[in-house]
């Protein structure tokens, strides 16, 4: 058995990572996205279920919502909410954010929200990654392929709709991300309005749980919301899906076997 001492989960979270690095960039390899990164529902179901049957870590599956912006945004944001133009650095990418929110569209019809898991000690997110953009070369938003963070970095919501973009939060560990300026691509990067970091401002969760701010990158920063009014069996459609059980077991098993061999770091 595993201790469940903070180093010692880290570093079984660290080695899980890896493991599922390696099965993403083989099974998704056709994929055009730069990180091959997997669905936030699967994997965390899968991470889960490894933590617990190698290293007995007990872990929950938690809905959250989620924002990533870059440092354009970030000051667009700011100076708007001061009540001046926006002052872009022109050596940084366009403003640009991402968003995802349970309840922004299609609210009783799908999960919309991104998926976390929670250890006594941390909060991973197995596929930050997707919320990775670039315009032909250039990255617009640049995060690892996975992270986790302690869970001391997550706080009451601050109702104030502007704090959460300067609260200040410490640095957190993840896995080495490949390089790559090629892949998942956006048509164009567009101007910044207000509407644009949406979903946590406008707190669609009737119940918020705690939210963690952090940069993910060397132009990302991220937001996380938990929503402890959601239960992602009971939102998730495909969570019952024979074939999507099929599929998260055998990504079980092979994750298994891949932890015990040696691991190929990135």
């Amino acid at each position: 058995m595993l201790s469940n001492a903070p180093q010692a989960e880290r570093q079984a979270i660290g080695r899980s990572f890896q493991a599922l690095l390696q099965f993403n960039r083989a099974t998704l390899a056709i994929s055009p996205h730069p990180l091959k990164v997997g669905s936030c529902v699967q994997d965390c179901m899968a991470l889960q279920a490894v933590l617990k049957r190698v290293f007995d870590i007990d872990s929950e599956l938690l809905c959250a919502d989620f924002c990533a912006w870059n440092a354009n945004m970030r000051i667009g944001v700011m100076d708007r909410h001061a009540g001046r133009d926006p002052q872009f650095d022109p050596a940084r990418a366009p403003a640009y954010a991402v968003e995802v929110a349970h309840g922004m569209e299609n609210p009783t019809d799908r999960y919309s929200g991104h998926a976390l898991l929670r250890t006594v000690n941390h909060t991973i997110d197995p596929t930050i990654g997707q919320a990775w953009r670039q315009n032909g070369r250039q990255v617009l938003l640049d995060p690892p392929p996975m992270l986790f963070l302690d869970n001391e970095l997550f706080g009451p919501l601050d109702m104030d709709e502007h704090a959460w973009l300067t609260w200040p939060r410490p640095s957190f560990l993840h896995t080495n991300r490949p390089a790559g300026d090629q892949g998942h691509g956006v048509e164009s990067a567009p101007g910044m309005g207000m509407a644009d970091l949406g979903p946590l401002l406008r707190n669609h969760a009737a119940h918020p749980g705690p939210m963690a701010v952090l940069r993910a990158g060397q132009d990302c920063w991220v937001a996380y919301l938990t929503r402890a009014d959601l239960k992602v069996e009971v939102t998730y459609a495909r969570w019952q899906d024979p074939g999507f059980r099929s599929f998260t077991e055998e990504m079980v098993d092979r994750l298994c076997g891949l932890l015990m061999l040696p691991l190929h770091h990135a």
